[in-house]
């Protein structure tokens, strides 16, 4: 089974005290985890508006680490990705609800690649039929 690992699950591992049954999850799992360069970006960013310091420098160094390890298994939108988001965007709207396109591309690579989403957010998710799992829920 292949997963895409969302940003609220990847930045567990940069945190003091990370969730037990997160940091379980993805080691079992640790084959079959995929990023996307959605995640990557929104880690960046939140490390690189951090103010300048010692904790900015660590969390950037831990984030590139992160990078050189998921980067074979590190998916970006294509062509296929890209109308399958355009789609999902036209069904967020219809059921009345305001998506970030992030989530909405991230949505759209599960659905192109086949995989289950890894996320904390599942209901930014679960109106799109998108295979859900939230390894924060007790039965991880």
């Amino acid at each position: 089974m292949k997963y895409i690992v969302d940003t609220n699950i990847v930045s567990e591992l940069t945190k003091k005290a990370p969730n037990p049954s997160v940091i379980t999850w993805l080691e079992n799992n640790k084959d079959d985890a995929y990023l996307t360069v959605i995640t990557i970006e929104e880690m960046k960013f939140g490390g690189l508006m951090l103010p300048d310091g010692k904790r900015k420098q660590a969390l950037l160094k831990t984030i590139d680490e992160l990078i050189q390890v998921y980067e074979p298994r590190t998916l970006s939108l294509d062509a296929q990705a890209a109308e399958q988001c355009a789609q999902l965007h036209v069904k967020a709207v219809l059921a009345g609800r305001t998506p970030t396109i992030e989530d909405l591309m991230v949505g759209a690579l599960c659905l192109t690649h086949k995989a289950t989403l890894v996320t904390r957010n599942v209901k930014d998710f679960d109106y799109l039929d998108i295979p859900l799992l939230n390894p924060f829920e007790p039965q991880f």
